[in-house]
C-alpha cells in the first residue's frame, strides 16, 4: 500500500498539536 507523505506528516502534526493542546 502506497501512502502519501503529505498524510502522514499531516496526521503527525495533527497528532503533536492535540497532544500539545491537552497537555
Amino acid at each position: 500500500m502506497h501512502f502519501r507523505p503529505r498524510m502522514v506528516i499531516c496526521a503527525v502534526i495533527l497528532s503533536s498539536t492535540n497532544k500539545w493542546d491537552f497537555e
